[in-house]
This record gives C-alpha cells, sequence and structure tokens, in this order.
C-alpha cells in the first residue's frame, strides 16, 4: 500500500490539465475519486503531489535507501515552489492510497 500526498496553494501552481513530471517529483490535477480530499483543504486549488517514486511513499523517512533521493525531491519541490512568488501559502495532505476521503487526524501549522 503506498502513501499519497496532496498539495494545495491559494493560487493555481499549473495551467489547467497541465502536469509536472520531474524525475524527483510529478504534480497534476486531482483525478475522479481524488476530488474527496479537496475538503481536506482551505486552500482552493488542490494537486496529487508524487515524489521520485512515483506515488507518496518517496516522502517517507523509513524507505531503504531513501535519504538522498528523498532530499533531492523535498528540495527540488520547494525550489519550484520557490519560483512561483505568487504562492504564499500551501497544504498538504498525506495519507494511505485510498483513504482521501477519512477525517484528517493531524495538522501542523508552521
Amino acid at each position: 500500500m503506498c502513501l499519497t500526498a496532496y498539495l494545495a496553494a491559494s493560487v493555481p501552481l499549473l495551467p489547467p490539465d497541465a502536469e509536472i513530471d520531474r524525475p524527483t517529483f510529478n504534480l497534476r490535477p486531482l483525478k475522479g475519486s481524488e476530488h474527496e480530499v479537496a475538503r481536506h483543504f482551505t486552500l482552493p486549488f488542490a494537486y496529487y503531489l508524487g515524489s521520485h517514486t512515483g506515488c507518496g511513499c518517496g516522502f517517507g523517512s523509513d524507505e531503504p535507501d531513501n535519504g538522498t533521493e528523498r532530499e533531492l525531491t523535498l528540495r527540488d519541490l520547494v525550489a519550484f515552489l520557490d519560483g512561483l512568488p505568487e504562492v504564499r501559502c500551501v497544504e498538504l495532505y498525506v495519507c494511505w492510497d485510498g483513504d482521501e476521503a477519512d477525517p484528517r487526524e493531524t495538522a501542523l501549522t508552521f
């Protein structure tokens, strides 16, 4: 079973129907049942976010031999977001695949 990660922002991060598919991370609009996750966000523009593994598992720290790849993934994602000057805030939601409709258990604010 995979982790899934979703990212929401106050402004669009991609043009309509566009996707980003880099070796380090991928970002695309929500599809089908993934729209369930939007209710967990306070920001209006939600996306599926994948890591170098293609899913959210690469964002975790307990994957074998994940240290360097995870670091590169996070660094590239932060650089992408920093390169969008209109982005002031993002929210992240992580769950097990298929649990998108489940209630949020924890929220962190920074």
